[in-house]
């Protein structure tokens, strides 16, 4: 379950003067004094070898955020930039792109001071209090923070309305963003968004956007191209992490196409997240502050099309990629919040090895709910293998649970030889489901690969798609169905409670190279 994001869980740390030495250091291991950013100007430091963070000098300390990167770039060892820009929220509006982030440098915003003795404007309103927007670039592109010397983090601000990107995240990387509204107003209540990407992880391994404790994670909405038509297609995802080696990447306990609250949609344009041929990247996990929210993505291309998938895993590189404990489809609270597309794709378009992504888990905690979408719960398109989809909770979608290939219904072959995504794995045709007194009894069979161990998979559900073909709204168990020589499994499996005659219970199979099945035809619950 997802822990509720307050940005009142940030902790501000007390902060110096309002302007320091900050000549270059004696070692790279040395941590620097405390660069605070006193004025929302944009001015350079024409001096930065003086030690000073000075922008307008004839008119006394003037320390920008501009100046600030620039000196933090210019001396070594580790830095921290705070805020003091007189009281509550303030607004910094570049006229151009900021310098590039070179250094490990922390960006910290919650030390904002409050129109209140002794507290922060973080603590006094609930959301960030310094907004750093794109809205006076009105020629070429520019993000609003560029991280490329690694280890640094950015908490606190909000980020919203620049020709590109929000923040940028490449090369070096072991980078951490948590606390910022990124595509929303300072308050999180409405869109203003970047035209590109929330935040874009582009060749950049390890990095953190988010985290489970409560303040750590970000809202990341309202970002996309909208209103343009546009040759590329839908562009704008909140979070996409790009290149073969942006690996072992964390998105954790985030808001991503919600608002503040975690209730209402502010959709990013094209989906929430796109993994774009890395590998290793873990979206939510199985313990507890961990899920993230990714719903409410998604806009009306210029020809009416819904666009807007939650979760999008894509390319040959695209490996090892782990989604859990995440909702998809619906908000904070579980209630209907679709996104305008499909829940989760995984598109891979070259066969090679097993791919290793996998949607769900073995534990009940890894589950994802995944519901309401325009589209599919989950979409596997490709030739690859080995993507499984396990322990969910799906359930009214607008299309299958399960689809490969995108066609709808993929029929059973006889010896299950068909190729396409996850082999076109067969799903397991169930015979019977009958209460008794303190149980179901459900029976079925799998014809497939001869002499092959699937793991079956039982779910109970309300309703069918318009099919007939099951969706799996709660995992009940799994079942070991061995194929004999001739590739035919037959299963016997007792489910306690006893179920509700007129439920629906379905299966899926998974094969011992994590390729899953669609969601079998429904079978009705019947009493003994």
């Amino acid at each position: 379950m997802l822990r509720r994001m307050t940005m009142g869980g940030l902790v501000a740390a007390a902060v110096g003067a309002l302007c320091v030495g900050i000549g270059p250091s004696a070692t790279a291991a040395r941590t620097n004094p405390a660069i605070v950013v006193n004025s929302s100007g944009d001015g350079s430091d024409d001096a930065i070898h003086d030690g000073t963070c000075d922008a307008e000098a004839a008119d006394g300390a003037q320390c920008t955020l501009r100046a600030a990167i620039e000196n933090a770039n210019f001396r070594t060892g580790d830095d921290t930039i705070t805020f003091r820009i007189g009281n509550g929220p303030k607004t910094i509006a570049p006229s151009s792109p900021l310098p590039e982030v070179s250094g490990v440098v922390v960006i910290d915003a919650t030390a904002q001071p409050g129109t209140l003795p002794h507290k922060t404007c973080l603590v006094q309103t609930g959301h960030p209090c310094i907004l750093l927007t794109g809205q006076n670039i009105i020629n070429g592109g520019g993000s609003g923070l560029i991280l490329s010397g690694g280890h640094s983090t950015v908490r606190g601000l909000a980020i919203s309305d620049f020709p590109e990107n929000g923040i940028v995240i490449e090369h070096a990387g072991s980078d951490v963003v948590v606390g910022n509204y990124i595509g929303t107003t300072i308050t999180g209540t409405a869109e203003f968004g970047s035209r590109n990407d929330g935040i874009l992880i582009l060749l950049s391994t390890l990095n953190r956007i988010g985290g489970r404790e409560p303040g750590e994670g970000n809202v990341i909405s309202g970002n996309g191209l909208r209103g343009i038509p546009d040759k590329r297609g839908p562009i704008g995802f909140g979070v996409e992490i790009k290149g073969a080696s942006a690996n072992g990447n964390i998105l954790l306990g985030n808001l991503i196409g919600t608002d503040v609250t975690g209730t209402a949609a502010i959709g990013n344009f094209a989906g929430g997240i796109l993994v774009n041929g890395a590998s290793d990247t873990r979206i939510g996990g199985a313990v507890a502050g961990a899920g993230n929210v990714i719903s409410g993505n998604g806009s009306a291309d210029s020809e009416g099309t819904e666009i807007g998938v939650g979760v999008e895993v894509f390319g040959t590189d695209a490996e090892h990629n782990r989604v859990a404990g995440n909702r998809i489809g619906v908000n904070v609270a579980g209630d209907a919040l679709p996104n305008l597309g499909t829940g989760v794709v995984v598109m891979r378009g070259v066969a090679g090895g097993p791919s290793g992504n996998v949607v769900g888990g073995t534990s009940l905690s890894s589950a994802n709910t995944i519901a309401f979408n325009h589209g599919p719960g989950v979409r596997v398109t490709g030739t690859a293998s080995g993507d499984s989809v396990l322990r969910n909770a799906i359930h009214d979608n607008q299309g299958l649970g399960i689809d490969l290939g995108f066609n709808g219904v993929t029929a059973n072959d006889a010896d299950d030889s068909d190729t396409g995504a996850n082999g076109l794995q067969n799903f397991p045709v169930l015979t019977s489901a009958v209460n008794g007194t303190t149980d179901t009894v459900v029976k079925g069979r799998l014809r497939s690969t001869p002499g092959t161990a699937f793991a079956v998979q039982l779910f109970v559900d309300d309703a069918c798609d318009e099919s007939g073909f099951g969706e799996g709204q709660l995992f009940l168990v799994q079942v070991t169905a061995t194929t004999d020589e001739t590739g035919l499994a037959k299963f016997t499996k007792s489910v306690s409670p006893v179920l509700g005659v007129g439920q629906r219970v379905t299966a899926t199979a998974t094969a011992p190279d994590g390729s899953t099945s669609e969601f079998s035809h429904c079978r009705t619950v019947t009493a003994g």
